[in-house]
């Protein structure tokens, strides 16, 4: 009983949300650095997981949503970047990520090549904007609020909602072969075989 009590603890009073507001020194982080943290954890295969996609909605978008039912993974190049940040004025900025689109993975694991183009690079743009920033405290699931309360600073939020999950070649191959050991379906082991083939001559 005193270890259950304990965990419900840990998650009320000690997850706080991710958004970043720097009280110490006044100013918030840039929100090139937001948009840097944000592709950082698609690089690391966090959004291609439930808890790494509501952390991500939760902490970087101003309108955060639910895991998607369709389990597809966008692929992009291993090198993306760096962000490059446009004030546009004092509380809005544009920051945009070049990176190569490698096609993606469907939820059978199916590699789905990009649609053909000229383009040797493509960019992501994102607006963000400056917005109160909150102390919340979560109930024991995790992403339930208990209770918010204003901490006095601001923090950069992407506005609107994270679209797909998205990670690099190296992240994929370790994705599909950790799914393929997982299942017992020949068909979906069939496709992860013929999509690790294609995604090793990627990069």
């Amino acid at each position: 009983m005193k270890r259950t009590i304990l965990v419900i603890a840990l998650f009320a009073f000690g997850a706080v949300d991710g958004g970043v507001a720097q009280c110490s020194t006044g100013s918030p982080s840039s929100a090139r650095e937001i948009v840097q943290q944000l592709w950082s954890m698609a690089t690391w295969g966090d959004l291609s997981s439930d808890s790494g996609w509501d952390k991500a909605s939760q902490s970087f978008f101003t309108k955060p949503n639910p895991v998607p039912r369709d389990k597809s993974v966008a692929i992009i190049s291993n090198e993306w970047g760096p962000p490059s940040e446009r004030m546009l004025d004092s509380d809005s900025a544009e920051v945009e990520v070049g990176f190569r689109d490698l096609g993606q993975i469907d939820s059978n694991l199916r590699y789905i090549p990009p649609k053909p183009t000229d383009a040797i690079k493509m960019g992501k743009s994102y607006h963000l904007i400056l917005v109160p920033a909150y102390l919340k405290m979560y109930a024991a699931d995790g992403k339930t609020v208990l209770q918010q309360k204003p901490t006095g600073c601001q923090q950069w939020e992407i506005q609107g909602s994270l679209d797909q999950p998205w990670t690099t070649v190296n992240t994929a191959i370790r994705y599909v072969l950790e799914r393929r050991n997982r299942t017992q379906d020949p068909k979906i082991r069939q496709n992860a075989e013929a999509t690790l083939s294609k995604l090793l001559t990627l990069h």
